[in-house]
C-alpha cells in the first residue's frame, strides 16, 4: 500500500487509532537489517550536526575540532523511521567514508544498504 503524504508539509499521513497491544521489535546488538537511502547531503560538519547536543565529551571535542571540514551525511530509512550517519570527507584508505565506498560503490538515493545496531540500540551502516 503506497504511503500518503500531506501536500502542504510533505509529512506522512498516519491515521490515529486506538490499540490493545503495542509490539515494537527491539533489535539486539549486532542484528543486521536492510535499509534504503533516502537522501545524501554534503556540507561543513558544523552545518550538518548540532555539535552542542552531542552528549559524549570525546565525540563532541572531535566534532568541534573538525567543525569546518567537509562531511557527507547519509540518511536512511528502516521500517518507516529515518536515521542518519555522518562521515568526514577523507580520501585516506583507512577512513570510514572510503570503507563505505569500498563496500557499496557509488551511493545513490533509493539504494539498499545494510545496517547493524550497536550496544546502545543505534543503527550504524555496515562498512565491512
Amino acid at each position: 500500500m503506497p504511503k500518503k503524504q500531506d501536500k502542504k508539509t510533505g509529512d506522512l499521513e498516519v491515521p490515529v487509532e486506538e490499540m490493545e497491544v503495542v509490539k515494537v521489535p527491539v533489535p539486539t546488538p549486532g542484528t543486521v537489517v536492510k535499509a534504503r537511502i533516502t537522501r545524501i547531503v554534503r556540507g561543513r560538519l558544523k552545518d550538518l550536526v548540532d555539535i552542542e547536543r552531542i552528549r559524549n565529551p570525546q565525540v563532541r571535542e572531535r566534532f568541534t575540532r573538525n567543525k569546518d571540514r567537509i562531511a557527507i551525511q547519509v540518511w536512511f530509512e528502516i521500517e518507516g523511521v529515518e536515521y542518519r550517519q555522518t562521515f568526514l570527507y577523507s580520501i585516506s584508505r583507512n577512513s570510514n567514508l572510503v570503507a563505505l565506498m569500498r563496500k557499496y560503490g557509488e551511493l545513490r538515493k533509493g539504494m539498499e544498504i545494510e545496517v547493524t545496531f550497536n550496544e546502545r540500540g543505534f543503527p550504524r551502516i555496515v562498512l565491512d
